[in-house]
């Protein structure tokens, strides 16, 4: 979408019309990490659901200003049955666990006094691992490699290295295909392209510092603070439609234990790693509800209302390359009905695949 017609469309009030229209519904926006300023060049693949922090603190002074933000156990009292919500009701969340949602994020949150709920990868805390799309991403951005073969469930495919937008477009393609996968054979395959690019299967070490996990302190330290409370995002970030259930249940079960048995309180909140309407089914819902959790959100697109079933809460995401405008237009649902009709006005490329970043 051409940023200069966006622009337009936030001057001429698009965004302001919508947030009208959709005032009675519950908007909830999905983040992920942070960054201290701007990135681009070779670093750039790295870098798609990392919003730098003069951003951020831009979209808090428009949320303050035009949104009427509460947290989300506000929000869950009044989809259960208890007061209506404010017009233009906002929840923030952010998914996976960064250190940068207590070095960047926090302390703009304090600022405008704007509570959040942190979903986290309970591995990626523990130091298991790095999220494994992070794992894919650094091995694609960090390789002397120019060029890249790979052959997903019988398709070869080859992708051009040379320079950072033939590698950014390598980490997207990748990300979706793999996505597709069970989860043991997504870890086979993306080990493969690890060693085959000449990397060391993802070792923090490798990793920049914005992609590192917030620790166990960190976490209980946003926790005291009253505005920052904690959910589950599974153990290891596996997409959880590519599970049996067995492994459903442990990935769950483990990242509600760890986060109880830290915060010594009980885990009742839920986000589906990548969020998309194809990566949860009726096993992992099966397993939340017998698990006690009260909600689950996708990154699927769209408003929340009562009556709506809480365990496939939609959100909308947010993305670094959006200016205000775009924000503006994001989450008043305008550029996702865009995106909508652009995929359907050109049929021969095919539907796009819902692709959350990292999420």
């Amino acid at each position: 979408m051409k940023r200069k017609l966006l622009r337009l469309m936030h001057t001429l009030g698009a965004g302001h019309v919508a947030r009208f229209i959709w005032r009675r519904k519950l908007l909830v926006l999905a983040y992920h990490g942070f960054l201290p300023e701007e990135e681009s060049g070779d670093m750039a693949p790295l870098w798609g659901i990392h919003v730098p922090a003069k951003k951020f603190e831009s979209q808090l002074a428009y949320l303050r200003k035009y949104y009427a933000p509460v947290s989300l156990e506000t929000a869950l009292s009044c989809l259960e049955g208890g007061r209506p919500l404010p017009d233009n009701a906002v929840v923030i969340t952010m998914d996976d666990g960064y250190r940068s949602v207590r070095d960047i994020a926090f302390p703009l949150l304090l600022k405008y006094e704007i509570p959040a709920t942190v979903f986290l990868t309970t591995g990626f805390l523990d130091g298991e691992a790095p999220l494994w799309v992070d794992r894919l991403a650094c091995a694609v951005v960090q390789t002397d490699r120019k060029e890249l073969a790979v052959n997903i469930e019988g398709v070869k495919l080859e992708y051009d290295l040379n320079g950072a937008s033939a590698r950014q477009a390598c980490v997207r393609d990748l990300k979706t295909r793999l996505k597709t996968l069970a989860h043991d054979k997504l870890e086979e395959m993306l080990a493969a392209v690890e060693v085959d690019l000449g990397g060391d299967n993802g070792r923090r070490a490798k990793l920049p510092e914005p992609l590192f996990p917030l620790d166990w302190d960190q976490v209980r330290e946003m926790r005291q603070s009253g505005l920052m409370t904690f959910g589950a995002h599974t153990r290891t970030h596996v997409i959880l439609s590519g599970c049996t259930e067995e492994v459903s249940g442990r990935e769950i079960r483990h990242s509600r234990l760890r986060l109880e048995q830290e915060l010594q309180t009980p885990c009742r909140y839920f986000a589906y790693p990548n969020g998309g309407a194809a990566d949860h089914n009726e096993i992992s819902r099966r397993v939340l509800a017998a698990d006690g959790f009260r909600c689950a959100f996708l990154t699927v697109p769209g408003l929340v209302t009562r009556g709506d079933d809480l365990l496939t809460l939609r959100r909308v995401s947010v993305l670094n390359w959006m200016d205000t405008a775009a924000f503006a237009l994001q989450i008043s649902l305008v550029l996702p009905a865009l995106r909508r009709q652009l995929e359907q006005t050109r049929p021969s490329k095919g539907k796009v695949p819902h692709v959350a970043g990292c999420a």
